[in-house]
């Protein structure tokens, strides 16, 4: 089909683990550059309550609306705590 282009496969078996305590975060590399709220990143942070950052370290776990003044580099995978 034109326009669609194959994504190669990555074999995680053999990937690290990453444990993270309850209201932590961690920087992870993407491995390219992710425009996001009209602001290139080549890292995201992942913390332990379902949320992904751009430029900060989400700890705090908040089920607000997105995206909003106070966190604007937020996005949130799981709108639960877990």
């Amino acid at each position: 089909m034109a326009g669609i282009r194959a994504l190669a496969w990555i074999d995680a078996t053999n990937a690290t683990g990453r444990t993270l305590s309850d209201d932590s975060a961690m920087s992870v590399p993407i491995g390219f550059t992710f425009p996001f709220s009209a602001d290139p990143f080549t890292d995201v942070y992942v913390g332990s309550n379902g949320l992904l950052g751009f430029g900060s370290a989400p700890t705090a776990y908040v089920n607000a609306p997105i995206p909003s003044a106070a966190a604007p580099s937020i996005t949130r995978w799981s709108w639960v705590r877990l």
